[in-house]
């Protein structure tokens, strides 16, 4: 499937990049759901990480989740 970023916000484009690069130092084969919410929780300014204060959920927290 090709992505064209042309069509995503800076900070999604932002995000898209960051899982890729994730995915390549981990030598995945594939970008997947892990990746990308990897990558949105270590976004600065972005979104993510201010929803997950709003609903009292620690972005560190849900990262070690993450990481197991």
């Amino acid at each position: 499937m090709s992505i064209d970023l042309n069509k995503y916000t800076e900070k999604a484009r932002e995000a898209v990049t960051e899982a890729q690069a994730e995915a390549r130092r981990r030598h995945h084969q594939q970008v997947d759901n892990a990746h990308l919410l990897a990558a949105l929780l270590h976004q600065e300014g972005g979104l993510v990480p201010s929803l997950l204060q709003k609903l009292d959920i620690s972005p560190n927290a849900l990262e070690v989740a993450l990481e197991r």
